[in-house]
């Protein structure tokens, strides 16, 4: 009775996990008085299929200065898939150099949003 539930579950479930998510970790430090530097290391966390994904994900990767939601920074992103990925392997983003013009900001999101 619940045989086709389990079926639709199963592979609801495994269009979920086919959505590329990613796992983020970004550190801060000031380069000058005026000008911060960030590392943003980039965990996928998704099932890879080659036919979806194709040889490379594209990514945006925005830096957010809060409360204001003024854009900072911006970079289109492309991390490179293999049939063998992961979720331990880590990808780092080229260095961010973010000129701060005004008083530091309160908080500094980094975000990765999909350009599709």
């Amino acid at each position: 009775m619940f045989g086709d539930d389990e079926r639709r579950g199963a592979a609801a479930h495994a269009c979920l996990r086919a959505v590329p998510y990613y796992n983020l970790y970004a550190q801060l430090r000031p380069l000058t008085r005026d000008m911060l530097y960030v590392d943003v290391d980039i965990t996928p966390d998704f099932t890879y299929y080659p036919e979806l994904h194709g040889s490379s994900v594209g990514e945006l990767v925005l830096l957010i200065e809060l409360p204001s939601g003024r854009l900072l920074h911006y970079e289109t992103l492309h991390i490179p898939t293999d049939p063998y990925m992961n979720a331990t392997q880590t990808y780092t983003c080229a260095p961010i150099i973010v000129p701060m013009l005004e008083s530091t900001p309160t908080h500094l999101f980094v975000r990765l949003a999909s350009p599709y």
